[in-house]
């Protein structure tokens, strides 16, 4: 896993996750992040999403995190094995140190919403 770039504290992260990193998409969605999740979709499409709707890519693909990298977009590679690692991971290099897990703020692991 590599280091991420750190989030200006008054933004709110979105997320793009490929379909290597399902169950994970899931676990963001029920802490309360925005997070767009495609089992099907292709890389360019992804990287499409993660551009045109400002996203951090999420993937376990190492050429399409070089790929998302190159393109000067917000990527992180993440190893799927272990979901729990995986954030720890992800909220420790983005500098969030407060999940909150407000119910309001929790979304549909399905939809999104």
């Amino acid at each position: 896993m590599e280091p991420l770039p750190k989030l200006d504290a008054s933004m709110e992260p979105a997320f793009v996750v490929d379909g290597m990193l399902g169950s994970l998409a899931r676990k963001l969605r029920m802490i309360g992040f925005d997070t767009a999740y495609y089992n099907d979709a292709g890389d360019d499409s992804l990287i499409k999403i993660a551009g045109d709707e400002k996203r951090m890519l999420l993937t376990a693909d190492r050429a399409l995190f070089q790929k998302t990298i190159k393109l000067g977009l917000q990527g992180a590679l993440l190893d799927a094995a272990n979901d729990v690692e995986d954030l720890v991971h992800l909220f420790r290099n983005l500098g969030i140190t407060d999940i909150g897990l407000a119910q309001e703020k929790s979304r549909c692991s399905l939809c999104n919403n």
